[in-house]
């Protein structure tokens, strides 16, 4: 599996789009899925990886959504996607392994054009720190914009870390282990997260399990608001073009950082 794409929540996609695009962004509208639900906007990197900006269409109507919940909580990292080629053998085996996946569930997108785009998608419960998984029933290079449109004035080339907070970090590692077939590396300290952490290989990235060991910290704060999920990404650039962290107001309180 791939890492296919990382989810921002947004409250208004138009301003989301405005902001990303001063952020030195080059951001693609992506359409309406099928649900009738949200509409998103697309950040296609070279690496193959993309943000996807997602908003509601009627945020003040509850919604029966995977990503409803998050409404209530600010905008922000809320979940990321991994790509497979074989949906159903791939929930098969992770279920031989006691990992349960629901689905596969049919969903799509029109893009602004007309173009229709179909994929599957299955879910893990709530509560657990895992991505959902996706596989493209019409052509990725569809759902997924290419040429021009990975190239950004920001020098952004693709997503380099994926950190993901996490209340067991024994357990979790464990699961992503036998979710990407990786051995999690030994238990480590991270100083900045205030966090003790594994990693394991993930596609042209780095996973990053990190659970708080400070109760003050920004990551146990969003923990005990959120739950187990995305925390933060990092994002390749050149050195000359390293930054840091990007200013929350315009990334909608996305943590990204420039490395």
């Amino acid at each position: 599996m791939q890492l296919d794409h990382l989810v921002i929540l947004v409250p208004d996609l138009y301003i989301a789009i405005l902001d990303y695009t001063t952020l030195g962004f080059t951001v693609t509208p992506g359409g309406a899925h099928a649900d009738g639900l949200t509409e998103n906007a697309l950040i296609p990197f070279a690496d193959g990886s993309y943000l996807e900006l997602i908003a509601f269409n009627d945020p003040g109507t509850p919604q029966l959504h995977r990503w409803w919940r998050f409404v209530g909580m600010g905008s922000g990292l809320i979940d990321y996607a991994l790509g497979c080629s074989a949906l159903q053998a791939e929930i098969d085996m992770l279920s031989s392994k006691q990992i349960a996946f629901d689905g596969p569930h049919p969903n799509g997108r029109q893009r602004p054009d007309g173009t229709e785009l179909r994929w599957l998608g299955a879910f893990a419960p709530e509560g657990q720190g895992l991505p959902f998984l996706i596989e493209d029933r019409t052509p990725r290079n569809l759902r997924v914009p290419t040429g021009d449109a990975t190239q950004h004035p920001n020098g952004v080339l693709g997503v380099s870390r994926v950190v993901v907070g996490v209340t067991d970090l024994q357990a979790t590692a464990e699961h992503y282990g036998l979710l990407l077939d990786e051995r999690p590396s030994d238990r480590a300290h991270d100083v900045d997260l205030a966090a003790d952490i594994v990693h394991l290989p993930l596609s042209q990235a780095t996973l990053v399990l990190a659970q708080p060991t400070e109760h003050a910290s920004p990551l146990a704060a969003q923990l005990a608001a959120r739950g187990p999920g995305m925390y933060a990404a990092g994002l390749t650039v050149a050195p000359e073009q390293a930054t840091g962290w990007l200013e929350p107001r315009r990334t909608h309180g996305a943590r990204l950082q420039l490395v």
